[in-house]
């Protein structure tokens, strides 16, 4: 059947739409379970969690991370000791990365697998941490010397709904896998 509107549309689904609003009540509810839509209380804003730095990474004891780099010639190290995810779904680590030169660049860095964003807190010089106070969430970017963050977006840190992992899973997937390739 079909329905002509008062500017003139023709909608063939509009009859049983409008019957359906004229017998649905204004609230919803289940008598056997007493849910109703008017108890539906709105999930609070995400906000993160207050976070330490942690033991400055020791060598013996990073993991590699096989990462593409096609263009840039250099290594990623994760250090498992500070590998960490909060309450805020924020998975925390601690990476090195060294060039085939022989330089290092230290940070301790958070990952949002929900928003595929990033954001650094620190920076390692000298044996110790440089905090950077409140830095920005970026967003992850396939290309450039930031991609290994794409690929333990990918392949390490975030399950196939982009939602974090647990620490044991990610560390079984830094320790012994190439992770679970998410589909993007």
């Amino acid at each position: 059947m079909r329905v002509r509107s008062h500017t003139g549309f023709t909608c063939i689904y509009c009859l049983p739409t409008l019957l359906l609003a004229l017998h649905t009540p204004a609230s919803l509810a289940d008598d056997d379970t007493g849910w109703s839509s008017g108890s539906f209380i709105p999930p609070a804003p995400w906000s993160e969690l207050q976070t330490d730095l942690p033991a400055y990474p020791e060598e013996g004891r990073l993991l590699e991370v096989e990462v593409a780099t096609a263009y840039y010639p250099y290594r990623v190290f994760i250090d498992p000791e500070s590998l960490s995810v909060g309450a805020d779904r924020v998975v925390r680590y601690a990476a090195m990365i060294t060039s085939a030169a022989g330089a290092r660049n230290v940070s301790f860095e958070g990952l949002r697998c929900s928003t595929r964003e990033y954001r650094r807190y620190a920076y390692g010089t000298n044996g110790s941490w440089q905090a950077l106070g409140d830095t920005p969430w970026e967003r992850i970017m396939k290309s450039g010397m930031g991609h290994y963050r794409h690929e333990l977006y990918r392949d390490y840190l975030c399950g196939t709904s982009s939602d974090v992992l647990e620490r044991d899973e990610i560390l079984r997937r830094l320790r012994y896998s190439r992770g679970g390739v998410l589909d993007e």
